[in-house]
């Protein structure tokens, strides 16, 4: 057996092996529909296709407010008005619409008491709803009529009950959005395509009918609170391990990973007889899904370079997570040594032909030992594991990279001219990297459970507090806890109790030294502890 056909053997046994490996299921989101169609457009656009449909879905009509060719004897239900509001999902659509006589709900078209429709054909350009992944049930052509022949084949089959996965598990213990009234990480808010996450306070609620498993909000989420389930993280790398270790021990030698999604499934078939032997595809449910964590872990496990092949059709959201994300390995990468090409976003244009090029590109890349640790759901426990594993091969070590604002690394710098050690930040740090000192006045950091959330810099009353992103290689000082500020007890000058620090006393003194209620022998009251200030104030 030649070199050609050594690596075809070992091709083709790392993939029948990944053919083997199942994930473990998840919960469904069933939704119902009665197929209740409105369509939203003018007279002229509307009407023959409602006509059209109405052989096989309910459908009405709304036209604008000002539409001439409304048409007073039609057998299809119709209105007028501007339409204001759609929410909802497939099945249970909202829609508001403004007339001259206030607002109104045209659902009651439909049979005179119905509060929401199963399904809306939006014929305006451009849509009403400007989501980057439309809602399910929500069709909007955008005036290209090939993808309208598309919709109107599809539509009349929309009725009856459909299921998804629930793509998304969220733990609200670790998630960084809010603490104590304040904002700190929005990165799921603005990373999710269909908008299906919205604030709750110091959380987020994902609304999992809008949900369409895009991923993205997985990628971004420093904590690992969301996390993709199906399949999740750990079935993912189990996959990716066992497959390149079934290259390895089959004789393969140098494999490159090929990531792609379900959409472009049927384009790249043709991959393994195309492209060199040692390329493995590897194809998952959303590329979105697939962050850093899992990009390092591959090449830990052994691939000497991972492609992420995005479609055409990526959610812009999307592109710039993975852009982000990149922003941060690819650094990290020639930091220590590695060349950045390792990990390599590959645009889909037309077909494989176009990406061939790319995949060919010989690199001299190292040869790094396979890590061995399993596949874990824990996010930032799967980073530090990756990255400690290259570190150690690494043919440069230096202590840190700087990183761009954003990334989810990184310390707290404190100015203890001005920090008066209230503890504000260790109240709201979600990951407990700030720590106070129990019983003396003293604040604390832990680096590595840093995910620059910036909680702390906004709940700090002094504005004392800086965040730098960066990364430190090495494990023991990134994890050692070091002081960030400490200062002396203040004692109550009538008791003796310690009630406060030095600093937060003399702030104090300074702030109010021009207040009425603090002159005279009334600002000694700064200097008591709380039970003395009261006995002062009510004193004979």
């Amino acid at each position: 057996m030649n070199h050609t056909e050594s690596l075809q053997y070992a091709q083709q046994a790392a993939l029948q092996v990944l053919n083997t490996l199942e994930s473990a299921s998840t919960s469904l989101v069933s939704y119902q529909s009665t197929g209740k169609l409105l369509i939203i457009g003018t007279a002229q656009t509307a009407l023959p296709l409602a006509k059209q449909l109405s052989v096989h879905l309910q459908c009405a009509v709304v036209l604008p407010p000002n539409d001439t060719g409304h048409v007073q004897n039609s057998s299809i239900p119709l209105c007028q008005g501007e339409v204001t509001a759609i929410e909802g999902h497939l099945g249970q659509y909202q829609v508001t619409l403004q007339r001259a006589d206030g607002a109104w709900n045209p659902a009651i078209l439909f049979d005179g008491h119905h509060e929401t429709v199963d399904l809306i054909l939006d014929l305006n350009q451009p849509p009403l709803l400007s989501h980057e992944v439309l809602p399910f049930g929500y069709y909007a052509p955008n005036g290209d009529d090939v993808q309208l022949d598309r919709i109107l084949s599809e539509l009349p089959e929309m009725t009856g009950s459909f299921d998804k996965p629930r793509y998304f598990n969220y733990n609200p213990e670790i998630c960084a959005h809010g603490s104590s009234g304040q904002t700190g990480c929005t990165r799921c808010l603005t990373a999710c395509p269909t908008l299906a996450i919205r604030s709750i306070g110091e959380k987020i609620e994902v609304n999992p009918y809008l949900c369409q498993g895009e991923g993205t909000c997985t990628m971004t989420c420093p904590t690992g609170a969301l996390s993709y389930a199906y399949p999740p993280p750990a079935d993912t790398l189990t996959q990716i391990r066992r497959m390149l270790n079934t290259f390895f021990d089959a004789g393969g030698q140098a494999p490159r990973l090929v990531f792609f999604d379900n959409e472009l499934a049927d384009m790249m078939q043709g991959l393994t007889a195309q492209l060199p032997a040692n390329l493995l595809p590897f194809q998952v449910a959303e590329l979105g899904a697939l962050g850093m964590d899992v990009w390092l872990s591959a090449l830990a496990y052994g691939a000497e370079q991972v492609f992420l092949v995005t479609a055409a059709n990526t959610p812009p959201a999307t592109l710039a997570e993975f852009e982000a994300q990149l922003s941060y390995v690819q650094p990290m990468l020639t930091a220590l040594g590695y060349p950045a090409a390792m990990v390599t976003q590959v645009p889909w244009q037309n077909n494989l032909s176009d990406i061939a090029p790319v995949l060919q590109q010989q690199h001299e890349l190292p040869v790094i030992a396979r890590a061995g640790y399993a596949g874990l759901t824990e996010k930032r426990t799967i980073l530090r594991l990756a990255l400690e594993h290259l570190y150690a091969q690494a043919p440069q070590r230096p202590e840190f990279i700087a990183l761009p604002e954003g990334a989810p690394f990184g310390e707290v710098l404190v100015d203890t001219e001005t920090c008066t050690l209230c503890m504000a930040c260790v109240s709201v740090c979600p990951t407990s990297a700030l720590m106070d000192g129990g019983d003396e006045p003293k604040l604390k950091f832990n680096e590595s459970r840093c995910v620059q959330c910036s909680l702390c810099k906004v709940s700090c009353p002094e504005h004392s507090i800086q965040l730098t992103a960066r990364y430190i290689f090495d494990s023991d000082q990134r994890q050692s806890v070091r002081l960030l500020n400490e200062d002396q007890p203040f004692h109550c000058v009538e008791c003796g109790k310690a009630f406060a620090t030095q600093m937060m006393i003399k702030r104090m003194q300074s702030k109010l030294k021009d207040h009425w209620m603090f002159q005279g022998d009334a600002a000694k009251r700064l200097a008591l502890c709380e039970d003395c200030r009261v006995r002062d104030m009510f004193k004979g």
